[in-house]
């Protein structure tokens, strides 16, 4: 009997040893009266409300083409973005939603500053201030999704405003929310997204453009502009012959020659744009990181990260 006790026992912690080692580390988030700004978090991806209604697909389609080719990378990612700089070590049966599979190069959190952001809500709800992108990639790779376990920082703690209209006009104040539709219309809180899906934003080609464009034309300014890639997207625009988001401007972006022509055309526009409230900004060109040529070699390297997302999103339609 005792051996049989023994044996048991033995089984038990076994089993509860491999499920521990195999199964996804889902994040349990704290009571959410005990955070506090500056606190970081682990939460699960379902927890997170976005505060922006675009998004753009096609930058988050080539990191999902880049993560199948190179696995590192993804990885690497999501080190970075558990403030932990990068991957030290991985293998084939390494998990991007089991952190225990593989190891970064530093501890959780002590890369503060690559950490996304947060705010806390009258609703004591958190929503996401940056990093949607990024977040949008995690849910949509295939070890990703609702329940995808990542570290935030709370920068901000709005309890103490009365309602939620009130949060949302000190939001707009403070530039921690895009409140625009795809073809530049405002939009109320209330059409925000209801979590980090790809398919419940709306996919902003512009937006996917000025990723691409970065370190081309523009790069990052060395003072931070909240959501700069969208008043660059912003006033480039009505520069356009057809209308962004149309269906005229979408299908030249169909074949690959069509989209590098129009990825070349925005370059240009960029270095030649002028002004002193670039898309509403209260900025000029310069001040938003316009550069005073094409960067050439960083086009042409542009330019195959265009071609490798549009293979991906080719073998999406098959």
């Amino acid at each position: 009997m005792f051996i049989l006790l023994r044996f048991f026992t033995r089984f038990l912690f076994i089993v509860f040893t491999y499920s521990f080692l195999v199964l996804p580390a889902y994040a349990a988030m704290p009571d959410i009266h005990e955070l506090k700004t500056h606190d970081v978090v682990k939460v699960s991806l379902s927890d997170l409300y976005p505060t922006q209604a675009l998004i753009g697909g096609d930058q988050v389609r080539y990191k999902l083409a880049n993560y199948q080719k190179n696995p590192e990378k993804m990885f690497d990612d999501v080190c970075e973005a558990n403030g932990q700089k990068g991957v030290k070590s991985f293998d084939q049966n390494s998990k991007a939603n089991q952190p225990q599979t593989f190891e970064c190069l530093e501890a959780i959190g002590t890369e503060k500053q690559d950490i996304k952001t947060v705010v806390i809500a009258p609703n004591d709800q958190l929503y996401l201030t940056d990093g949607h992108h990024t977040f949008t990639t995690f849910w949509a790779m295939p070890q990703g999704g609702a329940n995808f376990p990542i570290r935030v920082i709370v920068t901000k703690d709005y309890r103490n405003l009365k309602d939620m209209p009130t949060f949302w006009q000190q939001m707009k104040d403070d530039k921690y929310t895009w409140l625009f539709g795809v073809n530049g219309e405002p939009i109320s809180p209330e059409s925000l997204p209801k979590q980090l899906a790809l398919d419940k934003f709306q996919d902003d080609t512009l937006r996917s453009m000025m990723y691409f464009a970065k370190g081309v034309s523009w790069d990052k300014p060395d003072v931070t502009v909240p959501f700069l890639e969208f008043y660059w997207a912003k006033a480039l625009a009505p520069m356009l012959t057809d209308a962004p988001n149309t269906p005229d401007f979408i299908n030249k972006l169909d074949t690959e020659t069509g989209y590098i022509a129009a990825f070349e055309q925005i370059n240009n526009m960029i270095i030649s744009l002028k002004g002193e409230n670039i898309g509403g900004s209260g900025l000029t060109a310069q001040q938003m990181g316009q550069l005073n040529k094409i960067k050439q070699k960083k086009e042409k390297k542009q330019i195959n990260k265009i071609k490798m997302m549009l293979a991906f999103k080719q073998s999406e339609m098959q």
